[in-house]
């Protein structure tokens, strides 16, 4: 198979689009991934709170058969403290991580939505959504500049569709309280885009807050 990064490195050396359908495809099946990870839970029934913490192109693999798979959570991190991995340690890379995890704060799995929100810019525009010359210029601009727009039309020549800027913007939203607090939720979204099917995305997401009570504000 082939890691995202290269698939990437290559479009851009060709000059080929990334279509929607497949970006949706492998945000879905990342999100899959993710999701497995996230509701993970002891024999008792408390939840894990697994945290990848390193969702990037490197981590994400393709088969030439299109099966997509997640690797390397060698830096998760469980909410019950058993990982040696302690939070205030800034760790991952740096042009897909979230502004909490830059600030060495504690992280949720809304900062595994993040970093897949930058997974998807850099899909539909090539690049990821902040760049500098330098690794502390990419970090102050994750916490403080608004996420750039995906342009309408798309580069790939499509339409931009309005669930897939919304969610874009949710995805990458700087606090955690304003990204979409389920996984499922985007799979819901996602799926229906990668159908072409109609689907209120700022529905789906509203929908979706209650879900997430007793979480902590990051």
């Amino acid at each position: 198979g082939i890691n995202l990064r290269r698939l990437l490195q290559r479009s851009v050396d060709r000059d080929d689009k990334i279509s929607v359908a497949l970006a949706c495809y492998i945000t879905i099946e990342v999100a899959k991934a993710l999701s497995y990870a996230h509701e993970r839970r002891e024999a008792e029934g408390q939840a894990l709170g697994i945290v990848h913490r390193d969702v990037s192109p490197q981590n994400i693999m393709i088969s030439y058969e299109g099966q997509t798979k997640v690797l390397d959570f060698g830096i998760a991190k469980a909410a019950t403290g058993r990982s040696p991995t302690m939070s205030g340690i800034v760790k991952g890379k740096f042009s897909y991580m979230s502004p909490e995890q830059i600030l060495g704060n504690q992280v949720d799995f809304r900062a595994d939505v993040y970093s897949l929100g930058c997974i998807l810019h850099e899909m539909i525009t090539k690049s990821p959504p902040f760049t500098a010359d330098e690794r502390v210029a990419v970090m102050m601009r994750h916490m403080s500049e608004p996420a750039p727009e995906i342009s309408n039309p798309m580069p790939c020549g499509e339409a931009l569709p309005e669930a897939l800027r919304i969610v874009h913007q949710s995805m990458l939203a700087k606090k955690p309280d304003e990204r979409p607090m389920t996984v499922r939720a985007l799979l819901n979204i996602f799926t229906a885009l990668d159908r072409g099917e109609p689907i209120d995305a700022a529905a789906v997401l509203a929908s979706a807050r209650p879900e997430v009570k007793g979480s902590d504000a990051t």
